[in-house]
């Protein structure tokens, strides 16, 4: 993730987003493995939000991220209402808490939620029409401790649980599940330009 504010305020925020979507294919469930593939999407958009530092070691802000469908393989768009907490721990270690809502487009919902009866009769799963709405709600904890400078070394922990029309759909009611968890370690690099 590249990220850079786009407004010259200490307070509100302007950030260019990419968010990749994975290609749906080769699963270990049998039934959902024999529909369609999907061919991964790339989503681009802006998020904007407002910054509060209570003081140097504790800053919330609250965003709302727009995303955008631009490789044509779900032709969708997400708007991502979230709040995140972030607090230094120490000189060298940084705590995140990360909460949203996703609300997904007609057109995003009907490429990874809905059944049609040619995906029916591949699958065996019923047929499905999911409609726009709530896609999820979820929250991440990331802990980012600065090795140096310039590098850092984060563990990301987090939960997803799909909501309405995406909940309901036999892609995951009946292959899958309505709780997702994800886990994971990353490094970063970051630099400076400039006086």
């Amino acid at each position: 993730k590249i990220s850079s504010n786009l407004l010259p305020h200490p307070n509100w925020r302007l950030v260019p987003i990419a968010e990749f979507v994975k290609k749906r294919g080769d699963v270990k469930n049998n039934n959902e493995d024999d529909l369609k593939t999907i061919d991964p999407a790339l989503m681009l958009g802006l998020q904007a939000g407002y910054e509060k530092a209570f003081d140097r070691n504790n800053i919330l802000t609250a965003n709302i991220t727009w995303a955008h469908d631009v490789t044509g393989n779900n032709d969708g768009w997400i708007s991502q209402p979230g709040v995140n907490y972030r607090r230094q721990l120490t000189d060298r270690l940084k705590m995140n808490i990360a909460t949203n809502v996703t609300y997904a487009s007609d057109d995003y919902m009907e490429t990874y939620f809905s059944i049609g009866q040619n995906n029916s009769a591949r699958s065996g799963l019923k047929t499905y029409n999911a409609d726009a709405g709530f896609k999820d709600v979820g929250a991440n904890l990331t802990l980012t401790y600065n090795l140096n400078q310039s590098w850092a070394l984060g563990r990301l922990v987090g939960y997803k649980r799909l909501l309405g029309d995406a909940a309901d759909s036999p892609v995951v009611d009946d292959a899958g599940s309505e709780n997702q968890f994800v886990a994971g370690v990353f490094f970063t690099y970051s630099w400076q330009t400039g006086d």
